[in-house]
């Protein structure tokens, strides 16, 4: 490795000290994790070996056992008596008869189920699952309890069968027995299994009152999974007369009016019956409403002068019923019925005027304002039970304008272009599925597409305001004059925002399988998703493990950006150490993180570290083989970081390229030249070949120029301007001084050389041109002369023609 001086590297000892800790850390959790495995033998051989008989104390341990078996007796009661706290238990037994009594009624009001349409089905249906998740969650907890008490009641039935047999055992010894501690001792035993036998019989009391409510959940259930099930099996069948056939025209003979008005009028007692059953949800959303709109509208105030975002705060009412709408679709118990039409018909119009608030989305307003109301009409039509014939009518004639308004052209932005031509054929098969008899296809497909797009406007705004949000706080100066935010800044924005989006685009997409109808609800896809599970040959990965080890290894990564930026802000810049060295540590740091990580994702997934020993010997045979070359730059790199020969930030020639180091990796270096382009060097490169370092212990440059003069100048004269040229250079060093030299009698000029320092060798070319253009100036004004080449030619023979005296 070529450099300019040996001088001491800094953060040798450092460097060292963290390679030992790595190496040990790397090595020491496949050991530790493995240690189970090599006391498993000796465990299982133990386990094999043939019982003892059973040998009792003798006389003299008589008194100090019932002493100690009279302490464990008090621990076990003061167990058992929290074990028997069931208070929580039956509080929430008796709220889940209350809600689900409460239900049953709603359920009859609400008619035969043969009779709802497939969004009614599903309303119905997901309350019904969650009560009944609940109580399984309940009957878990009761039952667990149950089986800590029965290893509780066997461990005091074997001591009670130890006293049992000690007293016989003595007794066949013909040994003087105290009887009294032997009898108090048994009764304490069989008092402590009595309780626990009484204790089990009141928990199972209330595993019997959960199985009673669990099966009046499964009986109300039944008839709405049957009629469910039916409806998805006939999704792709033909369940009306088709519109060219008797039967439908028989349809709509009959005035819908009767029934409109009558189902006006169940659907106007419906909202005051949910009002007062809901009254605790719609007084906490009114609530939420007015402190959100009265909070909106003061910063919209403020926003005129502060320059507030309009989509934040331009709207605030609406705003207002965005946010109560996503709030209470995540944490509160939804509404039914009309109510819930209406509360889904405030939000659908929230989401659609915030988004075309937006100036990116003027074109598509007209066609966002259609959707919502097309939705909300037929919405608010199948809850007040417009007669089929008349709906299917409705919702054919919606979606032929919708073809048409989309046919006429008036759209030319070429994204928006493309998905309304989406859009347009869906109404198009929503249009020909009604006309054809397809009834609950064409229904289901026209609004699950619309509430696709829904969500997905409403992602988009969720995570627009996040990053608003977000951007608005890191402007705070509190904020912004922390250390780590002026450090990292804008990367540190442009991460959270990203996790944040992801996070809200993952709610998303578990909101559109119900939609779809694949789950009934947002709590079964997760539960479905997070099991599902995945296998790689004799491995079986679900899911959520899966989804668990990609966290912890993205967090594993986050935690070594961030602690990198901490240390950067906090510790690295008073520390008086080159950047290359801090570079080092830094990487340090991110490995071991990631390696933790990694390790932590492995045992999540259910990868023991044991399996990779038999990787490590194929590993070993494809480094050999193919991966040597990969290997080598791997360990270069280590090489790199820990003895630094060369560091982030040098100024180097490779190959007789200048560079300053950009960054160095695990395989390779990048190496940033001086005309902006990078070289991408392998690791194994800079070890193993010569490498020419400007700045590996000292950044100073040596300036040199040869300068030639003409002959019978005078050489002190000429030696003097050079060095005050040099001189008078402010970048030149005065320690050590400028040198001039004469070099060697030239062709054409005496030539001479000067030496300069320079403190930084990114100033070696300026200070270069500076000097020499001193130096011209200075020649000049003393009329020496800098010749330029001169040649004599002698001509030995010439043609006879061409010999002419010149004048």
């Amino acid at each position: 490795m070529g450099n300019k001086s040996p001088q001491a590297r800094g953060l040798g000892g450092l460097g060292n000290a963290l390679l030992l800790a790595f190496c040990f850390c790397a090595l020491s959790l496949p050991t530790l994790r493995a240690q189970p495995l090599q006391q498993a033998p000796k465990e299982a051989s133990q386990s094999l070996q043939e019982p003892r008989p059973q040998s009792f104390p003798g006389v003299a341990e008589i008194v100090p056992r019932a002493e100690e078996m009279a302490r464990k007796a008090q621990e076990t009661r003061e167990q058992l008596e929290a074990k028997l706290r069931t208070g929580e238990f039956e509080k929430a037994i008796t709220e889940a008869e209350a809600r689900l009594k409460d239900l049953a009624a709603r359920l009859r009001e609400m008619g035969d189920p043969i009779q709802w349409d497939f969004q009614k089905l599903q309303d119905a249906r997901t309350p019904l699952e969650s009560e009944r998740r609940a109580l399984d969650a309940q009957l878990g907890s009761i039952s667990t309890r149950l089986q800590e008490l029965e290893v509780l009641r066997r461990e005091w039935e074997e001591q009670l069968f130890f006293w049992k047999e000690w007293k016989k055992s003595l007794a066949a010894g013909k040994e003087e027995l105290p009887a009294e501690v032997f009898s108090k001792a048994e009764q304490t035993a069989k008092g402590v299994v009595q309780e626990i036998s009484k204790g089990a019989s009141t928990l199972l009391a209330l595993q019997e009152r959960i199985s009673r409510i669990k099966e009046e959940n499964r009986s109300l259930a039944a008839p709405i999974e049957a009629t469910f099930n039916r409806m998805r099996g006939e999704t792709f069948r033909r369940t009306e007369p088709s519109f060219f056939t008797r039967g439908f025209l028989e349809h709509l003979r009959s005035s819908p009016w009767p029934g409109l008005q009558a189902g006006l009028r169940g659907a106007l007692l419906g909202i005051g019956e949910s009002i007062k059953r809901e009254e605790g949800v719609i007084l906490l959303q009114i609530a939420l409403l007015l402190v959100l709109g009265a909070l909106g509208s003061w910063q919209k105030a403020r926003g005129k002068t502060r320059g507030s975002p309009e989509l934040l705060w331009g709207r605030p009412w609406v705003l207002a019923i965005f946010l109560v709408g996503i709030f209470s679709s995540m944490f509160l118990r939804d509404t039914t019925g009309p109510l819930r039409v209406l509360s889904r018909c405030a939000f659908l119009f929230s989401v659609v005027i915030l988004w075309a608030a937006q100036d990116k989305a003027r074109a598509a307003r007209g066609l966002l304002l259609a959707l919502a109301v097309a939705v909300s009409c037929l919405d608010v039509l199948k809850t007040i039970g417009l007669p089929t014939g008349w709906y299917r009518l409705c919702l054919a004639l919606i979606s032929l304008l919708g073809v048409f308004w989309v046919a006429s052209g008036r759209y030319k932005e070429q994204a928006l272009s493309k998905t309304l031509r989406l859009g347009a054929a869906l109404l198009a098969v929503v249009f020909l599925g009604q006309t054809a008899g397809y009834a609950n296809l064409s229904d289901r497909l026209f609004f699950a597409f619309s509430w696709s797009v829904i969500l997905i406007l409403t992602g988009s705004l969720l995570v627009r305001m996040a990053c608003t949000g977000v951007a608005r706080a890191m402007a705070l100066p509190q904020v912004r004059g922390h250390q780590l935010v002026e450090r990292l800044g804008s990367p540190l924005q442009s991460r959270i925002c990203r996790l944040i989006a992801g996070l809200i685009w993952v709610v998303i997409l578990v909101r559109l399988f119900p939609v779809w109808g694949i789950y009934p609800s947002a709590a079964e896809t997760w539960n479905s998703l997070w099991s599902l599970e995945v296998g790689v040959g004799e491995i079986r990965i679900s899911l959520g493990l899966l989804f668990l080890a990609l966290a912890a290894l993205y967090a594993s990564l986050g935690l070594s950006w961030l602690l990198n930026g901490l240390l950067e802000a906090r510790f690295f810049t008073s520390l008086e150490v080159d950047p290359g060295a801090l570079h080092s540590v830094g990487r340090l740091i991110h490995y071991f993180l990631v390696l933790v990580g990694l390790l932590v994702a492995l045992n999540l997934v259910g990868i023991r570290l044991e399996s990779f020993l038999v990787l490590g010997g194929a590993l070993g045979v494809g480094i050999g083989f193919g991966l040597q070359h990969v290997a080598n730059n791997f360990i270069s790199g280590l090489i790199l970081l820990f003895e630094r020969p060369v560091k982030v930030g040098d100024t180097v020639v490779v190959d007789k390229e200048w560079g300053r180091v950009k960054r160095i990796g695990l395989r390779s270096t990048i190496i940033e030249t001086f005309d902006r382009s990078e070289l991408i060097v392998p690791n194994s490169h800079l070890v193993s070949n010569t490498v020419t370092n400007w700045t590996l212990s000292n950044p100073m440059a040596r300036v040199r120029l040869q300068v030639g003069v003409a002959y019978g100048t005078e050489l002190g004269l000429a030696l003097k301007l050079l060095r005050e040229a040099a001189e008078n250079n402010p970048r030149v060093l005065r320690d050590p001084p400028p040198a001039v030299y004469f070099s060697r009698f030239g062709d054409s000029s005496v030539e001479l050389e000067l030496h300069a320092w320079v403190a930084d060798v990114k100033e070696r070319l300026l200070a270069q041109s500076e000097i020499g253009l001193e130096i011209q100036r200075l020649f000049g004004e003393a009329g020496v002369e800098i010749p330029f080449p001169q040649r004599d030619l002698h001509i030995r023979s010439c043609p006879q023609g061409l010999q002419k005296p010149v004048d």
